[in-house]
């Protein structure tokens, strides 16, 4: 999905401005990166990178846009509510950076199959960026500072699918439920490298889990890899001794003794303990 809409906007988009949008003295600029703070309390931080902006010879922006691919048009009849909020949030950052006002933007639909396109010219409104989008964004930001778990009863229902909690709070098949917002899930696969690495840069003497080791064995000889323990015996087995195949391996030790007791790795909270 990320490539087929990086490519629409890449060789669609961007010769469609080119050809249809800009004039002698203005162009398209792939990208800006926008970072801005909003100063009434609890402080707000905006960042991110826009989609094209038509800019002046000055690379000033003008027109910032907002390229979303979708499977079909045929049902859509307006622009919707969190997509324009992200294009507010460009625009305000945009505004804020720079001496031209920034108070229109588009955002652009494009179908995936059919590769048609619909434009909804979007302009600023100061009440909905002040009712709705700052007040959402406060109270996420308040969630993070507190390391809190934003509610599972969302606002929108895109919310869920994007959110990189939802593993965590049970809105999953994951077996997790109220885990909390730091912390390695013991089981869980999904995790891609980049994430890993932001992971260790916040909490630099964490460890990997014994499932996510041998997918990335540079990550795992840099930071260490967490036993596996017994918690009725109080053996210990690193995670090569132990089946990688098996997401609740017995104790060894116990079972000798004919016990079945199953071997655990930190939990999240145990990992990364609050202060």
């Amino acid at each position: 999905m990320f490539w087929v809409g990086s490519k629409f906007e890449e060789e669609i988009v961007v010769p469609y401005f080119l050809d249809t949008v800009t004039t002698e003295n203005t162009y398209v600029r792939n990208s800006m990166w926008i970072e801005t703070t909003l100063g009434e309390e609890p402080q707000v931080r905006v960042k991110g990178v826009t989609d094209p902006v038509i800019v002046d010879a000055d690379g000033d922006p003008i027109l910032v846009t907002e390229i979303k691919t979708t499977s079909s048009l045929e049902y859509l009849d307006g622009p919707k509510t969190h997509h324009k909020a992200q294009l507010h949030a460009y625009m305000y950052a945009l505004d804020e950076a720079h001496d031209r006002s920034i108070t229109d933007g588009v955002l652009l639909y494009g179908g995936r199959d059919t590769l048609d396109i619909t434009a909804f010219h979007i302009p600023f409104d100061d009440q909905f960026w002040h009712d709705r989008v700052v007040p959402w964004m406060k109270t996420q930001t308040q969630y993070r500072r507190h390391d809190d778990l934003p509610p599972s009863d969302p606002v929108f229902d895109w919310e869920c699918d994007m959110c990189p909690f939802k593993n965590r709070c049970g809105q999953t098949d994951a077996p997790y439920s109220d885990t909390g917002f730091s912390g390695l899930l013991p089981a869980f696969e999904g995790y891609r490298k980049q994430q890993l690495v932001e992971y260790f840069d916040a909490y630099p003497d964490a460890k990997l889990t014994p499932t996510l080791a041998e997918d990335f064995p540079e990550l795992a000889e840099k930071q260490g890899v967490y036993e596996w323990e017994c918690r009725s015996c109080g053996a210990t087995y690193s995670w090569r001794e132990v089946d990688e195949e098996s997401a609740s391996p017995l104790c060894d030790e116990c079972a000798a003794d004919g016990e079945l007791c199953t071997l655990v790795v930190p939990s999240p909270g145990e990992q990364c303990p609050s202060d």
